[in-house]
Parts: structure tokens; C-alpha cells; sequence
């Protein structure tokens, strides 16, 4: 069954995105600092995007790597899409590592033709977005499960992303 949802995240333009300034986040302003509390409700995909890259993810992410019980992730996004300008910091960090997670696994093609949207621009959204989620969510001083296990998808997405030699080892190295 294909699923086709194209209706919003091709209207956000750049104005919408909280990070449109010069001073775009890097991963050292995810550890030392960056503007807190900043609303992100509005960088939400729609209930039926949502839904789809939640699909993806666990079809695509999920058997990779198993950070939460998935029924129950369900159930808190099910119940976050009725309100999505009044969740937890912690679920909010959770769904945005989600929506990059599944984004990362995905084609250029089926990003174009299931959200009408290139693909770097939805990991630079949703990866900037991740990354004031968790803060957010203060990830560096929390204990809650949640905001540890939104971090966790977080760090592996770039351990994806990046070359294995820019993450430490454990990787194949290719060149010695």
C-alpha cells in the first residue's frame, strides 16, 4: 500500500523554520549552548505525514535498532497528534528524532513523492528541529527515559551519516 501526503511540508518556507538566521545550529551548539524554549509545534509535519514517516521508521529504522516498545511509542504519538502545540518537551524530542530517523532511510524520490519535499531539506529541518527539541527537553541534565532514548536515535542517525572515521571506532576503516 503506497501512501501519498503532500500537503505541508512543502509550504513551510524558510521564515517558518526557527533556525532561518545566519546562526544555524551545528553540533556544538547542541552541547553548548543555543536559544531555549523554542516553540516548535509549528515544525510538526500533518497527522497523516506523521504518521507515515512513523511507519517508515519502524519498517525501515526499527530493525536496526530497538531503542523503545514500539506499541506504546504508538500510542504517545496517536495521543500527541490530537494537540501538537501542547506535548511534553520529552515526547516532542522523541517524535522529531523519530520524523529524522525515518527521513534518513529514505529515498530523494520517495521524499519528492510522498512529501513534496528534497531530502536534505528534511533532514536539515528535522535534524535542526531535533536538536533544539532536546534541549528543549534539557537532555544534558534529565534522567527521563524518553528524552535519553530520543538522544540515543539521535546520536545514531549521525552515526549513520557521518564517515566512520569522524565517530570513533568500531567502524570498517578503509584507509589506514
Amino acid at each position: 500500500m503506497q501512501l501519498q501526503v503532500t500537503d505541508s511540508l512543502a509550504d513551510h518556507t524558510d521564515e517558518d523554520h526557527p533556525f532561518a538566521t545566519d546562526a544555524l545550529p551545528t553540533a556544538d551548539s547542541l552541547v553548548f549552548g543555543r536559544p531555549s524554549l523554542v516553540p516548535l509545534g509549528h515544525l510538526h509535519p500533518t497527522v497523516p505525514q506523521i504518521m507515515l514517516l512513523w511507519q517508515t521508521f519502524l519498517n525501515n529504522f526499527n530493525p536496526l535498532v530497538k531503542p523503545f516498545h514500539a506499541p506504546t511509542v504508538q500510542n504517545v504519538i496517536s495521543e500527541a497528534t490530537t494537540d501538537l502545540e501542547s506535548i511534553s518537551a520529552s515526547t516532542e524530542a522523541l517524535m522529531f528524532s523519530i520524523y529524522l530517523s525515518a527521513v534518513s532511510t529514505m529515498t530523494e524520490e520517495q521524499c519528492m513523492r510522498l512529501l513534496s519535499t528534497s531530502k536534505p531539506a528534511l533532514i536539515s529541518r528535522y535534524s535542526d528541529s531535533t536538536q533544539q527539541a532536546l534541549v528543549n527537553s534539557k537532555f544534558l541534565k534529565t534522567t527521563d527515559l524518553v528524552v535519553l532514548q530520543a538522544f540515543t536515535l539521535y546520536l545514531v542517525r549521525l552515526r549513520l551519516h557521518f564517515p566512520t572515521r569522524t565517530s570513533g571506532r568500531g567502524g570498517r576503516q578503509t584507509d589506514t
